[in-house]
């Protein structure tokens, strides 16, 4: 069996430390905050790095959808974010596995025997 040392602290001093603790575990949760689910033009471009004239070039092209209540120009954070996803490349792997599998499902000789 282990020794175990007590060392004796003031209830006070515990009271204090778990006030602290409790503080800092508040403090933090409080700067989390959830992200904004309506973004103007300046925030879409700063958290998303879009340029201002690509941004208006794709709404006047209907490319990204968005929101105009009154004369300002608003977006949904999810549909830029769809827009972002909608417009990845593929990579030559990704398009060579595809391929591949598209040949195995696609192969009719499957299951027949060449032997005569």
């Amino acid at each position: 069996m282990k020794d175990v040392i007590l060392i004796p602290i003031p209830i006070s001093e515990l009271i204090e430390q778990f006030s602290e603790s409790l503080k800092k575990e508040n403090s933090f949760n409080l700067l989390k905050k959830e992200p904004k689910k309506y973004l103007t033009v300046e925030e879409v471009c700063k958290e998303y790095g879009f340029k201002k004239p690509t941004l208006y070039a794709l709404t006047s092209k209907r490319q990204i959808s968005y929101l105009k209540p009154g004369k300002t120009l608003m977006f949904l954070r999810s549909d830029v974010e769809k827009y972002i996803e909608a417009s990845r490349r593929k990579s030559k792997e990704e398009i060579k596995q595809e391929f591949e599998e598209s040949f195995d499902s696609h192969d009719d000789t499957k299951g027949l025997s060449h032997e005569k």
